[in-house]
């Protein structure tokens, strides 16, 4: 007979079934996920490690090394949105201006 847990969760009903059950996938994803959320990149050291091990400082350095690199990806996609912008004005000009044109023989 099967003994029966009283739980509110939906992964608690779940029984394991075989090797790729429902349960081991759900977690195996939770533990990979609790780990990948636990490394950081130690840029003094030039390595990457658990945050759980390190200092207050390294992981300060870390995430100021994480903000800069983030801070570089937005301005560098900002700089992309304005040449792009640019180049849409200059090929819509022409069109805006036939439309004003237009627009004034109607009125």
């Amino acid at each position: 007979m099967e003994s029966m847990i009283m739980s509110n969760s939906p992964v608690d009903d779940v029984k394991p079934r075989g090797r790729k059950s429902r349960w081991n996938v759900y977690m195996s994803d939770r533990i990979a996920q609790t780990c990948l959320n636990d490394v950081m990149y130690f840029p003094t050291y030039d390595v990457y490690g658990l945050s759980s091990n390190a200092g207050n400082m390294e992981k300060l350095t870390a995430l100021q090394n994480e903000f800069d690199a983030v801070k570089k990806r937005m301005d560098d996609g900002t700089k992309k949105a304005l040449r792009s912008e640019q180049k849409i004005k200059l090929l819509t000009n022409r069109y805006k201006m036939r439309a004003a044109k237009i627009w004034s023989q109607v009125e």
